[in-house]
């Protein structure tokens, strides 16, 4: 009887590769993303950008986040600035 099957119910964890573990919390939907949180990208065209996360794609692994370019401005009486969106894979950002 193989060690994995002996330990079950006694106590003993079964052990998963990394990529093993990212496929299964795919599966299940558990992800460190949550919408609200900050993230930024750790590197490439969009460095050092900070975002806020609106939607979590669990499934496909994607992020939906927006942020914003430049200050924010009055014009008149009201507020303006530029707002984008994008979506982003999760290896692509880190929770900042």
């Amino acid at each position: 009887m193989p060690a994995a099957a002996a330990g079950r119910g006694q106590g003993l964890r079964e052990t998963r590769s990394p990529g093993e573990f990212d496929d299964y919390c795919a599966r299940v939907g558990i992800t460190e993303y949550a919408p609200g949180d900050v993230v930024h990208f750790p590197a490439g065209p969009f460095w050092d950008v900070c975002g806020v996360v609106r939607e979590v794609d669990t499934g496909r692994g994607e992020l939906r986040i927006e942020f914003d370019e430049g200050l924010v401005h009055r014009d008149g009486g009201v507020l303006r600035g530029r707002r984008h969106s994008m979506t982003v894979r999760f290896d692509e950002v880190e929770l900042f």
